[in-house]
């Protein structure tokens, strides 16, 4: 069963600019197997799509990083947001799924 025009499949990358190894994945031909999904932080940084939290701290430590976030960002009030455990759900009216 699928909804029409929905591609359910979403497989992406997030590239560890702080890996050594970071130069050799980019330059692999690796990433082009992600060609919609490739994240990589210093692009997306560049761009402004995004801020790396960068700095002489402990990125593992939250509450640093989110200090540093809102020096960075100019915001006031900012949340660390768990993903590990989120869910959707989506309504569909009846007779809208085409089934096969």
């Amino acid at each position: 069963m699928e909804l029409p025009g929905v591609n359910t499949t979403q497989l992406f990358c997030f590239a560890n600019d702080n890996s050594p190894k970071y130069p050799a994945f980019r330059a692999s031909p690796l990433p082009q197997v992600f060609p919609v999904g490739l994240h990589d932080p210093l692009a997306r940084e560049a761009s402004g799509e995004a801020v790396v939290v960068r700095g002489a701290f402990d990125r593992r430590n939250e509450n640093a990083a989110i200090a540093h976030l809102k020096q960075v960002t100019g915001r006031k009030r900012l949340l660390n947001m768990d993903f590990n455990h989120a869910s959707a759900t989506i309504a569909v009216p009846r007779g809208t799924i085409q089934s096969e």
